[in-house]
């Protein structure tokens, strides 16, 4: 998978404070969005899943704080690197930051050469396997805004669905990593190219099975255990085998999403290079 442009999430609430980092990053090739306020801040690390978060802690708002904490509640925004800047000698707040697990902490105030530095370091210190399962969110977060502007009635009946899975995919078709598509009770309903071209199956073939066909014969106990779980967790990323169409194993990253629509369940796939941890 090609790495796109690292994007960096700034969040402050000064305009002047937010116009300085973008200023800061005008000569690289990383792209910024801003937040002013919690609310905005949490929704762009949910839905744009940033290569980089910085927030300034303040005295008077220690909303950095509690993005962090929520960062880390997540399995899609866990590994997304915080760089906190706050106040020299600021020993409490110095202390929460760690805590809650900031990546690096910057005093006050920063230079320009100093805030890139850093975070040119902490976006090409993340490991590869790190940098794919970031790439599979954001591919499934697409098809998640789709199920949400579609404006879908809560139940569908098995004809809706697929149909309604179709449609989703058509947001994500061009994408290199593997999508299906599967129902409740996890058959596939939708598949992308990609998907057919790493499992060897026709887009047909495919359709007719269940996501745990595609594991080996030994772990499917186990997977048709896990798909039960992962509808009541919502979210599943790690490191799984998938059986190809000729008995050939691949081993791959895999990150899915449940209810990205009503009744319509997303996995997103990528096989794992050499360099992936």
């Amino acid at each position: 998978m090609n790495s796109p442009t690292p994007l960096v999430l700034v969040f402050d609430r000064d305009a002047d404070t937010r116009a300085w980092y973008r200023a800061a990053f005008v000569s690289t090739d990383y792209r910024v969005v801003e937040a002013s306020d919690g609310t905005l801040a949490v929704n762009a690390m949910a839905s744009q899943l940033p290569d980089l978060v910085i927030a300034e802690l303040r005295t008077q708002h220690r909303d950095g704080l509690t993005l962090c904490v929520i960062k880390w509640s997540r399995a899609a925004t866990a590994e997304i690197p915080l760089l906190m800047v706050l106040l020299d000698g600021d020993s409490d707040a110095r202390v929460a930051a760690r805590f809650v697990g900031a990546s690096e902490l910057l005093d006050k105030p920063p230079t320009p050469t100093g805030v890139l530095a850093v975070a040119s370091r902490l976006i090409l210190a993340q490991p590869q396997g790190q940098i794919v399962r970031r790439q599979l969110y954001r591919t499934l977060s697409d098809l998640q805004d789709g199920g949400e502007d579609d404006g879908v009635a809560d139940h569908l009946d098995s004809v809706a669905i697929e149909l309604q899975a179709r449609r989703l995919l058509a947001r994500v078709a061009p994408a290199r990593s593997s999508v299906v598509l599967a129902n409740d009770d996890g058959k596939c309903v939708a598949v992308n190219v990609a998907a057919c071209s790493l499992t060897g199956y026709s887009e047909a073939e495919l359709l007719a099975r269940f996501v745990w066909d595609l594991v080996p014969s030994e772990v499917r106990d186990n997977v048709r255990l896990q798909w039960a779980q992962f509808l009541v967790n919502h979210e599943c990323a790690g490191t799984f085998d998938v059986v190809r169409k000729e008995g050939a194993r691949v081993t791959v990253q895999l990150c899915a999403l449940s209810n990205v629509a009503p009744g319509l369940h997303a996995t997103a796939v990528a096989r794992e290079s050499a360099a992936s941890s």
